[in-house]
């Protein structure tokens, strides 16, 4: 597990934080407009961001899951062009996770390509799962982001899974990926305050959404052949104000 600890000064604007996660670079899927707009929201202000993994699709020609009809490039140049993409927006990067398209690259090959960039560019690397304190002030707000992994055919399984994961730490959001679902929902956690009373306090869980669309006209994607319903596209925006009270916004797209 990885933690870290951001501070940002008082004041009245709010900090932005995008989960940048399942692009799946390198199918004909891919929907290159969604990775566009999400690119054009870091260019807002205040406005950081986490990778989530699964930035490509990965997989050589030997690999189990490799489809030849689906695939558009290799993984050098999905790589190459997703470090391309990113590199205007390092400054404003909070670290970047793995996914199992990931993992399974550097099971097949022992290299890395993404802890590889991390080390050369100095950003975090987060590998699994990550604590992000989030400081104003006196104020603190502690984000779980991780991959992910396993599913269930229904979404209201990959909430209920990530929100008994929550519970495992002292976090008061967690965002996900992997599930390639769009969705935001609160709950309550119990703490006790500085005084020792007990409170409650709201928990979000976050599902980041995909740029994958697998469902897409004049192909087979992986979602049609398997006959897995079509999944929202989109991505996930988390608003913090000035108390550090959080906002979940989901972006959509069809």
């Amino acid at each position: 597990m990885f933690t870290q600890s951001c501070d940002f000064p008082d004041g009245s604007e709010k900090i932005r934080i995008v989960f940048v996660s399942d692009l799946h670079i390198g199918l004909s899927g891919f929907r290159e407009d969604i990775f566009d707009s999400i690119l054009e929201e870091l260019d807002k202000p205040n406005t950081y961001w986490i990778g989530g993994g699964d930035y490509v699709e990965g997989r050589n020609p030997k690999a189990k899951f490799f489809d030849y009809d689906e695939n558009t490039m290799s993984v050098q140049d999905q790589y190459d062009y997703f470090f391309t993409k990113i590199q205007p927006y390092l400054k404003t990067c909070l670290g970047l996770h793995i996914g199992n398209h990931e993992r399974g690259l550097i099971k097949e090959t022992t290299v890395d390509p993404v802890k590889s960039f991390c080390l050369i560019h100095k950003i975090p690397y987060l590998m699994g799962t990550a604590i992000t304190t989030i400081s104003r002030g006196k104020k603190k707000y502690r984000i779980c982001t991780l991959h992910g992994a396993g599913g269930g055919a229904k979404i209201g399984s990959n909430v209920n899974k990530l929100t008994d994961y929550l519970a495992n730490f002292d976090a008061d959001a967690i965002i996900c990926g992997h599930y390639h679902r769009l969705s935001s929902s609160y709950t309550l956690k119990p703490y006790t305050d500085n005084l020792g009373k007990h409170r409650w306090k709201n928990a979000c869980v976050i599902l980041s959404g995909s740029c994958l669309d697998g469902y897409r006209e004049g192909g087979l994607g992986y979602a049609e052949e398997k006959m897995y319903p079509p999944t929202a596209l989109g991505y996930a925006v988390l608003e913090l104000d000035k108390e550090l009270t959080p906002n979940a916004i989901l972006k959509p797209f069809v």
